[in-house]
C-alpha cells in the first residue's frame, strides 16, 4: 500500500524508506506518539475538569478491529447508535454506516484468518 501511495503521489521510494516508513507507521509506533493521542489536549482537558491522569488512557487503544466491543455492551452500542441516529436526522447522513462497519470487520477477520492458515 505504501508503493502504490508513493507513486500515485508521484514519489519514488527505496525498499529501505518503504520498510522504514511502515514502521513509522506501525499501530505500535502511533499508539506511543503523543501527537496522534492528543495528549496534550487531553491533559488540559483532565485539569480543566479535575480528572486523575490514566496512563493507558489513548486515542489509539488496542488496534484490533472491533475492539469496542470489549469496552461496550451491545446495549451501550444500540444507545448511542440510537442517540447518533437521533442527532443526524435531517443531515442526510448514511446511518448505515454501523452496518458498513460490521461488513467491514468481518471481511478483516475473514483476511486474518486466510493469513493464519
Amino acid at each position: 500500500m505504501i508503493q502504490k501511495t508513493g507513486i500515485f503521489l508521484g514519489k519514488a521510494m527505496s525498499e529501505d524508506q518503504v520498510h522504514q516508513l511502515a514502521d513509522h507507521l506501525s499501530f505500535g509506533n502511533m499508539k506511543s506518539n503523543p501527537a496522534v493521542n492528543a495528549e496534550s489536549f487531553a491533559q488540559k482537558e483532565r485539569e480543566r475538569y479535575g480528572l486523575p491522569d490514566e496512563e493507558d488512557l489513548h486515542f489509539l487503544r488496542q488496534g484490533e478491529t472491533g475492539g469496542w466491543r470489549k469496552d461496550m455492551t451491545q446495549a451501550v452500542a444500540d444507545r448511542l447508535d440510537a442517540w447518533t441516529e437521533l442527532r443526524l436526522q435531517g443531515t442526510n447522513y448514511d446511518l448505515h454506516v454501523r452496518d458498513k462497519i460490521h461488513a467491514l470487520e468481518q471481511d478483516v477477520r475473514d483476511h486474518n484468518v486466510k493469513e493464519k492458515n
